[in-house]
């Protein structure tokens, strides 16, 4: 199982014409996160460094804006015990 952290940020405004209310955006990014989480387990579920048999770590920060309604700056860190497991963990991510 690989560890993964996901940190979401709420840069928050006062915006009376908000078009989601804080429960609407709350529950979108629970959302978001929950797809998010998924894809990344899913992608890595079963990779381990041949060598010295440890999973990735991925550790993902997110930004989202409240003026702008939307996520923005989405940020990835991979870290792995070695080089050549590290490209291998991103060729996975990068996959469709």
């Amino acid at each position: 199982m690989i560890d993964l952290e996901i940190d979401v940020k709420i840069h928050e405004s006062e915006d009376e014409n908000a078009w989601l209310d804080t429960y609407e955006r709350d529950m979108m990014i629970q959302h978001t996160v929950e797809h998010l989480r998924i894809h990344i387990q899913r992608s890595l579920a079963d990779l381990r460094c041949q060598e010295h048999n440890e999973p990735p770590r991925v550790h993902i920060t997110v930004i989202y804006s409240q003026e702008l309604e939307q996520f923005e700056d989405l940020k990835y860190d991979v870290q792995t015990c070695c080089k050549p497991f590290l490209m291998k963990t991103v060729a996975a991510l990068n996959k469709r």
